[in-house]
């Protein structure tokens, strides 16, 4: 065997490791006595840690000086509380972390849940406001916060708040997003939550969607579309169109008409009164200066590819036992006589004067027409049809609607409409 080689200094060193001297075995023992303890200690820290956010009660007994640990079972205990008893053991266990860590998050929250509950809310705030700035991520902590904001009047930082909520779960819209809408008269709320609508976070569109839908405030519903358009991030076709089929009713056609051009981004002066997209070809835009159908059950109303692949056109059928709206338009037309054109195609089963539009005055299209202009399609292919209308005097908005009226034995019926034009004779 070779002998090693001293001048190796890796050798020399490892031999003069293995040299124990006379207290040598007495240190060995407890330094292996310390790493166990450590180990121990160790394991008990991981199961601590492992179990806190899956039994937290477990993870308490296991290690309780474990500052984490103990604000998880205070956690636990908030959510089970049910008298004054169970509250001050909220309190006392939150203490507890506290004192282990004294700016931990959960500890706080819960010890400042409880004061709200024993003391005051007020007392407790400024516990919970510290919670929340050390973890946006404590949901219970900021839907408090939220809660307290919003019933003392404090807007910003209730949208502040709400924000942070909604961002963390979507399914907290239901809590969040009415008490945020009742806000929406107070002037101070639409610079900031039009702000924070602009970021597009992930609850804009339920948002906008559910304030559209809301009866009432459409002044201050426009005044929050109008902010965000103008901080670069418009409302989309579909976040409008809520909003204007729900306040159509409500509000003078001229403003109604000087709202949409702004919101759709049409120039402030367009004065176009007539029809929009009697091609159905245009770019999307909302109703009710463009195109509203009204599909449900058993009736369908869409705009679809012709078959012969000349552009899209509007699509109508309904089961033919009841009367049917499919489609309507409003215009600003001024009293005269008016040429109405358009092309119609029928399928098999169409009869002629089942479906027709109606012009009625006024926003809704609920009252008697004051024309009407019955279809006669062929099912062999396209067909031009012209008829002259008169709107009348003081007709604050024209509403065209196509309809489908039944006559005779029920049966599904079908057409399609395109190339729509009116003019002023």
């Amino acid at each position: 065997m070779a002998s090693a080689d001293l001048s190796d200094p890796a050798p020399a060193r490892m031999a003069a490791m293995v040299k124990i001297g006379p207290f040598s075995r007495r240190a060995r023992i407890a330094a292996i006595v310390a790493a166990l303890a450590i180990g121990i200690l160790g394991t008990r820290l991981a199961l601590g840690y492992a179990l806190v956010g899956v039994q937290p009660a477990l993870a308490y007994r296991i290690d309780p000086g474990n500052a984490e640990t103990v604000a998880a079972y205070a956690n636990q205990l908030v959510g089970t509380a049910q008298d004054e008893a169970d509250v001050q053991n909220v309190r006392d266990t939150a203490r507890t972390a506290l004192r282990r860590s004294p700016l931990a998050p959960f500890a706080l929250r819960s010890y400042g849940l409880a004061t709200a509950v024993a003391e005051d809310e007020d007392v407790a705030l400024p516990m919970l406001q510290v919670a929340g700035s050390l973890s946006l991520r404590d949901y219970l902590t900021h839907a408090w916060l939220f809660d307290k904001y919003y019933r003392d009047g404090a807007v910003e930082r209730a949208l502040e708040e709400g924000d942070i909520v909604l961002t963390q779960r979507q399914s907290s819209a239901e809590i969040v997003i009415p008490p945020l809408l009742t806000l929406l008269p107070d002037d101070r709320m639409t610079d900031p939550l039009a702000t924070a609508l602009a970021r597009n976070p992930v609850w804009r569109g339920r948002m906008l969607g559910e304030m559209g839908i809301r009866d009432g405030d459409g002044d201050a519903k426009y005044r929050l579309l109008r902010a965000i358009q103008l901080k670069g991030a418009p409302a989309s076709t579909a976040e409008l169109t809520p909003y204007f089929n729900t306040f159509t009713a409500t509000t003078p056609p001229q403003l109604l008409r000087r709202r949409w051009n702004l919101l759709v981004g049409r120039p402030a002066d367009d004065r176009e009164p007539g029809l929009i997209d009697g091609e159905f070809d245009a770019p999307a835009l909302p109703p009710p200066f463009n195109w509203r159908l009204f599909p449900s059950d058993e009736i369908y109303a869409e705009i679809l590819e012709r078959g012969d692949g000349r552009g899209k056109a509007l699509f109508a059928s309904y089961n033919g036992r009841e009367n049917a709206r499919f489609a309507n338009q409003l215009m600003l037309l001024p009293a005269g006589r008016y040429r109405f054109q358009g092309m119609t195609l029928g399928e098999e089963g169409v009869r002629p004067d089942e479906f027709r539009w109606n012009f009625h005055c006024g926003t809704v299209g609920d009252n008697a027409p004051f024309a009407t202009v019955p279809l006669r399609p062929s099912t062999e292919d396209w067909q031009p049809f012209a008829a002259e209308i008169s709107v009348p005097a003081d007709c604050d908005g024209v509403m065209m609607v196509l309809i489908a009226q039944t006559t005779g034995t029920p049966r599904a019926s079908t057409i399609w409409v395109d190339s729509l034009q009116i003019a002023r004779q």
